[in-house]
């Protein structure tokens, strides 16, 4: 996407520069101007007899209360209030809460821009992406935190941009990340991806399309990245295969992961099927080491599903062993799970023997495989 020229103005500068800083960390080819609103409304009425001087700017985001009397067409207002936030596409008014954090604004700067331009982004897929599905055919093995740990793993240490998909029923994903004000929901981002042209739900210039992900997204401490979740049931779990198979594809056509990450749990549904026959590798977790009839079941009736024929794309992991080797035996094992509580959102510490096993098994699944 070309470059877009912002004003931001502002009595506070000082929020005007950190507002500046964020949006710039986020998108780096915004060309931005901090101003005070009395020297831009000063140049303002200069620049009367030659035309609109805010026209310079692709967009002004303006900061303070004055602001709406005359937001509209290029001009955004930024208020202090969630309540008088607006998104008025015929009549090109827009207010945006000032208080969100850099990613969301980013988001509907784009939103906007594209509604008053025409012009869209163009994402640039990567060439690589590696797709990793983690199962367990019991709960409470520690499968999400083994794919936390290994999204963990690849972003602090092998400089990747993760995202991690979550299709237990009932996820734990806000357990670990924290939620940012205004960000939308996993099933708002189905609405808007699954929605075809024509279908007269949404406008036609918003259907069909890949929305833009971070209005949708959330973070751990280590920049790992998830779908804010929905109240209640988990939408994901329910998808057709064709859907998640669009979902994964509308994440990596974004052009911004490395890795996806997706934790099937003890999910046996469509989406879970789907996810595995297009991961590279999947992990199967078990919180003990001989193989129970009722594991042995569940891989020889669920795993073949998503083999695609090649053997080797499965892996055994034992998680939560004490004082065992991690070698031998043709089962990959995990120490002692070290994730802990702090106020209340979830850290996993790579630490110790649990982070060395983490890494191994990293290093094992990022292998290519053979067919």
């Amino acid at each position: 996407m070309e470059t877009i020229t912002l004003a931001i103005v502002s009595t506070d500068m000082e929020y005007a520069r950190a507002l500046s800083s964020g949006l710039v960390n986020e998108y780096r080819d915004f060309a931005i101007r901090v101003t005070d609103s009395r020297q831009f409304v000063k140049e303002w009425v200069e620049f009367r007899g030659k035309g609109p001087y805010y026209r310079q700017y692709d967009l002004v985001l303006w900061a303070d209360r004055e602001g709406e009397s005359i937001y509209g067409d290029n001009i955004v207002w930024l208020t202090d209030k969630i309540s008088e936030t607006e998104k008025d596409r015929k009549g090109k008014k827009f207010a945006l809460y000032k208080y969100s954090p850099a990613h969301v604004t980013v988001s509907a700067i784009f939103d906007i821009y594209t509604t008053l331009t025409g012009r869209k982004a163009v994402n640039i897929r990567k060439d690589s992406i590696g797709v990793y599905g983690v199962s367990s055919w019991e709960g409470g093995c520690g499968c999400t935190t083994l794919a936390l740990a290994l999204g963990q793993e690849m972003c602090r240490f092998r400089d990747s941009k993760v995202m991690y998909i979550s299709l237990e029923p009932m996820e734990s994903t806000g357990m670990y990340f924290q939620r940012a004000e205004g960000c939308r929901t996993t099933a708002e981002y189905l609405y808007r991806l699954l929605r075809e042209k024509g279908s007269g739900i949404l406008p036609e210039e918003n259907s069909g399309d890949i929305p833009f992900l971070d209005s949708y997204i959330v973070r751990d401490s280590y920049g790992i990245e998830a779908f804010a979740p929905t109240r209640g049931m988990n939408p994901l779990c329910s998808l057709k295969e064709r859907d998640m198979q669009r979902l994964i594809a509308s994440i990596a056509d974004s052009g911004r992961y490395d890795v996806i990450i997706v934790d099937m749990g003890t999910c046996v549904t469509e989406a879970a099927i789907a996810a595995g026959r297009l991961a590279d590798r999947i992990l199967c977790v078990s919180g003990r080491l001989p193989v129970t009839a009722r594991e042995e079941q569940y891989r020889n009736h669920v795993i073949p599903m998503a083999r695609d024929g090649r053997e080797e794309k499965i892996i055994r992991v034992v998680n939560k062993v004490k004082g065992e080797n991690c070698e031998g035996d043709g089962d990959f094992r995990v120490g002692e799970n070290p994730g802990i509580v702090r106020g209340e959102i979830n850290e996993i510490i790579l630490e110790g023997s649990f982070g060395e096993d983490i890494r191994k098994l990293a290093d094992l699944i990022t292998k290519p495989s053979h067919i």
